[in-house]
């Protein structure tokens, strides 16, 4: 180094000059050196954060242009927390700075409260389906529950039937529960629009319990199943009138909010091997209107395919609850056929009380009513049902 610097080629001048900042080059070089060193392997090592002894006042000198040098030694760094590398792996980049996104859309109050009235209707529609039983919660409900119910109906005229109804729901818990099994004993089996007009008297019990006893299986499955909409599927066997039956129903229903009413939107399309194709259809407009009661403005149709036809019903329910045991219903059916006239078939009035006695899963009712036939001169016929009703599974 000496012979190179007392070299001719190198003015005096300059080789004094460099002599000067050859400490100022050589510093940042070694920094850079220490930094670019690999980590350390160890823990202990990694988040060790003792200082390095302070230089002393001789060992910092200042250059010609101000900037102090201090050896390595001498160079406090930040203490640092990395995680240790694995022997295979690849050397981890520096992750980008990405742009910080946009803040979300303050919920107002407005929005709370439209939430709020929403869950209180579908609660408040669910607590009442669920209480009578309604055959609209049962076909979407996906629980495992066994339903034992006795009818018995009187009419005017000493016309009076009994009829025991049962079915046994076991939901199948290694298809991620969304498949069940359903097995029924009943005077008919009924999609649920069918089952909705049974119970508000459109299908007056005594026609349904003379009929001879069938026996059904089906497995169901639920595509999807939340309050903004179902999509399920439901295939098996009946015995009925004496011969094996193979039948399907699709089913799908859809959930609006309207403000403070909701509007349910149902739809099947059952298949049976012996009369061929069905269709229901169900439009409910719900509210709310106090704490105790609930309105529902439904629209019904059926159409069969060996049938002539088509069959609807308008039904308005008015229900209001008692306390957590029980509940009146009030309902109101209109009936109607289109062939082979379009006329109206049948007005019924009906006043549904039910309780739950002794025990939680036992239930109580009794249903006074009327109807006027049109095939009778919209004659008041006064009817009366009675009805037990136990389930297992369910509370």
């Amino acid at each position: 180094m000496k012979e190179n610097l007392r070299s001719p080629f190198i003015p005096r001048r300059s080789r004094r000059f460099f002599q000067q900042h050859l400490l100022c080059i050589a510093a940042p070089l070694a920094l850079l050196g220490a930094l670019s060193c690999p980590l350390p392997a160890s823990a202990e090592q990694l988040t060790a954060t003792t200082p390095p002894a302070a230089a002393s006042p001789e060992q910092v000198r200042l250059s010609g242009n101000g900037a102090a040098n201090l050896p390595p030694e001498a160079v406090e760094l930040p203490s640092l927390t990395l995680p240790v590398p694995s022997p295979s792996a690849q050397p981890i980049a520096a992750p980008l700075a990405l742009p910080e996104a946009p803040p979300s859309e303050e919920t107002t109050f407005v929005d709370t409260m439209h939430g709020d009235i929403s869950k209180g209707i579908i609660g408040t529609a669910a607590w009442f389906d669920s209480f009578f039983s309604d055959p609209r919660y049962a076909v979407e409900e996906n629980k495992t529950r066994i339903v034992l119910r006795e009818d018995a109906y009187l009419e005017r005229g000493g016309h009076w039937a009994l009829s025991t109804h049962v079915q046994i729901k076991l939901v199948l818990p290694w298809l991620k529960n969304r498949a069940h099994l359903v097995l029924s004993g009943d005077p008919d089996e009924q999609t649920a629009t069918q089952g909705v007009l049974a119970d508000t008297a459109g299908i007056p019990a005594i026609e349904t319990a003379t009929k001879e006893r069938n026996t059904s299986g089906a497995i169901g499955y639920y595509f999807k199943s939340d309050d903004k909409r179902n999509i399920s599927l439901r295939a098996g066997i009946r015995y009925r009138n004496g011969k094996l039956v193979f039948f399907t129903r699709p089913h799908y229903r859809v959930l609006y909010t309207l403000g403070t009413w909701n509007l349910r939107v149902t739809q099947e399309f059952p298949f049976w091997s012996d009369t061929r194709w069905e269709s229901q259809t169900a439009i409910d407009l719900e509210r709310q209107l106090t704490q105790k009661y609930f309105f529902r403005a439904s629209l019904y149709g059926t159409w069969q395919e060996h049938v002539a036809g088509y069959s609807y019903s308008t039904v308005v329910t008015l229900q209001r609850t008692l306390g957590p045991i029980s509940a009146f219903s009030y309902e109101w059916v209109n009936s109607f056929v289109t062939k082979p006239h379009h006329i109206l078939s049948q007005v019924s009035l009906d006043v549904r009380y039910r309780r739950q006695v002794w025990r939680k899963w036992m239930y109580f009712e009794v249903s006074p009513g009327m109807r006027f036939p049109h095939d009778q001169a919209f004659k008041f016929i006064p009817t009366l049902l009675f009805r037990l009703e136990m389930t297992f599974g369910k509370t």
